[in-house]
């Protein structure tokens, strides 16, 4: 949201104790990462079990106080797995859930120097606890008990997957200083409609701040190709909520890119404040239909009403050690699965959920996600 600031918290320090050694590091990573950067592991050297040991990362993080009607925010992507975080030597909150974004207030030392903390506990310690059998065994998966834990099996079956557990800040870690209006909860649900199903719907609710002076107006804007659509939201003042539904009529389609165009709009907010006009980007949408025709026993996918036959491949993180790749990496992968004719990546249970870098190339891009 433009107005805001995002700090992200890239250096770090990693040990396999609260007392060192220390080693200099980088975020988002994990333990094998930082160890494979520093020389001090390889996929080609002895197997380690990370999942055996207990890490710490830590970081230093200089920030002034908070200015008056500003928030100052830490927020945590995803840490794998079992994880206590601790902000200037107060723990704020425990994570023992690899998928899960965390978002909590935090108030700057009057130093102005902060030391973040993130103790990951030995995953091995939370799988000896005693749980119901389960009812059958899984044979990929050397240790039965990790159905309990919500974590990723990458790294965790052997022959199947490098030895490379995943522990550690595996997604952003940074601040954001928010001033003024703090927009929440944006759900978007874009749909065909309209006499021949040729209108774009887009329904839009989300949460509102902060403002100063009654509700801030906000309006949900579209572009494509130079052309834009705006509505303004309605308010219910007393639950802090704003929702819309967006007409663009005789919409541009989303096509898999073997059947036509993938077209995609740009969508964004704008929030009005005593301080002007503040945008939230919220990436892109595409209108189109999916359905399944299951008529005598087949399976048959249709986008927009036409049969598309689906062939693609499953999809694996491009570095399995970290779980990170860069956008343009990623966007180059998905480009080359397109120029081989895919139309359509799997993303397995085993693996991760992927990041938005990873959705935003297969829309751009025509593939489609199962």
């Amino acid at each position: 949201m433009s107005g805001h600031e995002r700090l992200v918290i890239s250096a770090w320090e990693l040990a396999p104790g609260p007392d060192g050694p220390w080693i200099a590091t980088t975020a988002p990573n994990t333990v094998a990462g930082a160890l494979r950067a520093a020389g001090q592991w390889s996929l080609d050297g002895a197997a380690r079990a990370f999942d055996k040991e207990d890490w710490y990362w830590r970081a230093k993080v200089p920030l002034a106080p908070a200015a008056p009607g500003e928030e100052i925010v830490l927020c945590l992507d995803g840490l794998a797995t079992i994880a206590d975080v601790s902000w200037n030597g107060a723990q704020i909150i425990s994570s023992n859930d690899m998928f899960v974004a965390h978002e909590l207030a935090v108030v700057p030392s009057a130093s102005g120097e902060n030391e973040l903390v993130i103790h990951c506990r030995a995953l091995d310690g939370a799988l000896a606890q005693k749980r119901p059998r389960p009812r059958w065994r899984v044979p990929m998966i050397e240790q039965q008990q990790l159905r309990w834990i919500r974590t990723t099996l990458l790294g965790r079956t052997p022959g199947w997957s490098p030895p490379a557990a995943a522990v550690g800040p595996w997604r952003e870690v940074r601040i954001e200083r928010r001033r003024g209006v703090v927009i929440e909860g944006v759900r978007l649900r874009a749909a065909l409609d309209g006499p021949n199903g040729d209108d774009g719907v887009l329904g839009v609710i989300c949460k509102a701040r902060g403002a100063s002076g009654g509700p801030a107006p906000v309006s949900i804007v579209l572009t494509r190709n130079g052309r834009e659509h705006r509505i303004a939201l309605t308010a219910n003042v007393g639950a802090g909520e704003y929702a819309g539904r967006l007409v663009v009529p005789m919409a541009d389609r989303w096509w898999p890119h073997t059947h036509g165009e993938p077209a995609l709009y740009r969508a964004h907010l704008e929030v009005a404040s005593s301080e002007g006009t503040a945008q939230v980007e919220l990436g892109s949408i595409g209108f189109r239909t999916i359905a399944v025709d299951q008529t005598g026993g087949d399976f048959a996918v249709e986008v927009n009403g036409v049969r598309v036959f689906c062939r693609g491949a499953c999809w694996t993180p491009i570095d399995p050690v970290t779980l990170d790749a860069p956008p343009a990496a990623v966007d180059a992968a998905i480009a080359q699965a397109a120029a081989c004719g895919m139309n359509m990546i799997r993303v397995g249970g085993t693996m991760v959920y992927e990041s938005d870098a990873f959705h935003d190339a297969c829309d751009a891009r025509g593939v489609m996600v199962w």
